[in-house]
Parts: C-alpha cells; sequence; structure tokens
C-alpha cells in the first residue's frame, strides 16, 4: 500500500502565473513572427487562397513545438548555442554553412522590417529616404548603448534649465508651472550659473 500522505511543504500549488510563465518563451517565439514582412505574407496567401490553405496550420504549429522543444533542450542539456553544436557533430565547415545561412535569413528578415517600417511611414505621408535611415539610426543608437547616453544628458539638461529657470521664476514672484526640485539643488545651481 502507497503511502499518499505528502509532506506539508512539498505540495505546490498550479497558478496561472505559473502557467504563464512557463509558456513565456514559447508564446515569444510565437508572437516573433507577426512582423511587418509576416503580416504583408499572410494577408497576400489569404487573399489569394482564402481557406484553403487553412488545414496546414496544425501541422505547421506541430512542427514548430517540435523544434523549439528540441532546441531548448538543448540548450539547458549542454549549456552551448546552436553553433557550436553543430560544430562538434558535424564539423566546421558544416557549421559555417548553417550560420551563413542563418545570417542570409536574418538579413532577409531585416530589409522585410524595414519595408514594412517604409510602407508604415509612407501611409502618413513620410517617403521612404527620410523614414529608413531615420528608424535605422533610432534602432542602431538603442542598440548600441548610445540612446541610453543622449537620454541622460537631455534629461540632466532639462533638469539644469528647470532648475535654473524656476530659480529665476522663484526670484520674480511669478507661480511656478515647472516641476520643482529641491531648494538645496536650486540655490546651488543658481550661485554656480
Amino acid at each position: 500500500m502507497q503511502n499518499t500522505k505528502q509532506k506539508s511543504g512539498t505540495k505546490q500549488k498550479l497558478t496561472i502565473a505559473a502557467i504563464f510563465g512557463a509558456m513565456g518563451p514559447g508564446l515569444l517565439a510565437a508572437l516573433s513572427g507577426n512582423d511587418a514582412g509576416g503580416i504583408a505574407t499572410y494577408s497576400s496567401a489569404g487573399a489569394s487562397y482564402g481557406y484553403g490553405t487553412l488545414w496546414m496550420l496544425p501541422v505547421m504549429a506541430l512542427l514548430l513545438i517540435v523544434v523549439q522543444e528540441t532546441a531548448a533542450r538543448c540548450g539547458c542539456v549542454t549549456g552551448k548555442g546552436l553553433a557550436s553544436l553543430i560544430r562538434e557533430r558535424f564539423g566546421v565547415r558544416k557549421s559555417v554553412l548553417a550560420m551563413a545561412a542563418l545570417l542570409i535569413a536574418n538579413t532577409a528578415v531585416t530589409i522585410s522590417e524595414f519595408a514594412g517600417i517604409a510602407s508604415g511611414l509612407a501611409l502618413f505621408g513620410v517617403p521612404a529616404s527620410i523614414s529608413v535611415p531615420l528608424v535605422a539610426l533610432l534602432v542602431w543608437m538603442r542598440a548600441t548603448g548610445i540612446w541610453f547616453f543622449l537620454a541622460s544628458w537631455v534629461t540632466l539638461i532639462t533638469i539644469l534649465w528647470e532648475t535654473v529657470l524656476m530659480k529665476r521664476i522663484s526670484r520674480s514672484g511669478l507661480p511656478s508651472l515647472f516641476f520643482k526640485p529641491p531648494e538645496g539643488l536650486v540655490n546651488t545651481l543658481a550661485e554656480h550659473l
């Protein structure tokens, strides 16, 4: 006869938050396919074929689940990435070939993203010759960390400007419409400026 009694501290309750926490990486991978190129492809295929190819969705979902689960298990068990695993099993040449295919695919996806940005901003009258370089610059700034550097300087300059302006407004007796910084900071900055 089995002992059905559990220790008081070992029983865990399965909550909705725990389920969504476990599903998080899979949901992220599934939602990442809904980009500008994907939506254009979905619209085009839907207009051409209607519901005729709808039967493929369960098959593709099953294949996506298998690939995602296999990749996650390989990463968890070995602690290595795809390139390292391919190199160990199949050699350097096939690893370079797989990474070149990955680079080509990622480049094509990036181009489709910028095409989507250009077509989306064209709806508002912004030409592609302006929107694509501007967004590319913003993405580059965000990716390299320059964005945070510039944002911190803009924030600092704004605070300094408002502080000096606040001191001048308080000296003139006008009512303040701005953020009120600490009085010690106002006096210190006003004395030095």
